[in-house]
């Protein structure tokens, strides 16, 4: 009996062991650095660490900046990661990166959160280009869909494939400023993508192709939704100017009405041109 306890109390803590080593490489992710050219700094926990090969391994969490005319391409944990110049991006425990500044090209299977200055950005799995600056973030999805969150706020929107946004400063009705759905901006977003990702010629290829056909049906649902729009402002103002027709005709009538009042009781006669009430 004694020896059937210990078993199974060497078991327990294998099993334990092997737990916490699966949770442990889950948390800290390796990170491959495929592409260095330029100035690009790589730190982790405060420390540079040095790059002599590559690809180079890493394990979270990561800090990577780039610097003029510097851009780095990555894998983490299954996550296709690109920066443009003057770019800098954390990678903490996944699923939460935090994005600060530049231009970033991120691709991913699975889930994943990715912060920014001015709101989180999270998605199921997608594919989306980021530009940060002080006063704002601009989103354009590539793929799939993503949604936009105001941390400050409940403010949400839902972003898909084709189509851009984006989300800026702190206002002082407690939110923040944001912008409406746009299409893309076609070959802006194809030679980010061009540069930032992993993709071969074939697949680069195969991409703008694909992409074309959803940026054509974002350009055409935003161009019926803005005529809708012009055709509602137009009918608006149309009322608008037919109150203030009617509104003008009303005053004119009164100021008729006093001017042949003040006639009737100064000099006793109506004017012969208008009539008497």
């Amino acid at each position: 009996m004694n020896s059937v306890r210990k078993h199974m109390v060497v078991f327990f803590r294998v099993f334990i062991v092997m737990i916490s080593f699966v949770v442990d490489i889950k948390v800290r992710a390796d990170v491959s650095v495929r592409i260095i050219t330029g100035a690009v700094d790589i730190e982790k926990n405060g420390q540079l660490q040095v790059v002599q090969t590559l690809p180079a391994k890493f394990i979270e969490p990561l800090d990577i900046q780039t610097f003029t005319k510097g851009h780095v391409k990555l894998m983490a944990n299954s996550v296709s990661i690109g920066l443009a110049e003057k770019s800098f991006v954390s990678l903490a425990s996944e699923p939460a990166f935090e994005f600060f500044q530049g231009i970033g090209y991120f691709k991913t299977p699975h889930f994943l959160t990715l912060k920014t200055p001015h709101g989180e950005i999270e998605t199921d799995g997608g594919e989306f280009l980021l530009s940060t600056n002080r006063s704002k973030t601009t989103i354009w999805v590539v793929a799939g869909s993503l949604i936009v969150k105001d941390r400050s706020s409940t403010w949400q929107q839902k972003i898909r494939s084709g189509y851009t946004s984006w989300i800026g400063g702190l206002l002082s009705v407690g939110r923040r400023a944001h912008g409406e759905l746009q299409a893309s901006e076609f070959e802006t977003v194809m030679n980010l993508v061009k540069h930032l990702s992993h993709y071969t010629s074939d697949e680069l290829q195969f991409k703008y192709d694909n992409y074309r056909i959803v940026w054509k049906d974002a350009v055409e649902t935003i161009a019926l939704e803005t005529q809708d729009k012009v055709l509602d402002d137009l009918k608006t103002y149309a009322e608008i100017q037919k109150i203030e027709t009617k509104r003008q005709i009303a005053s004119e009538q009164d100021n008729a009405r006093l001017r042949r009042y003040y006639r009737a009781k100064t000099i006793g006669l109506p004017d012969q041109n208008e009539e008497v009430p």
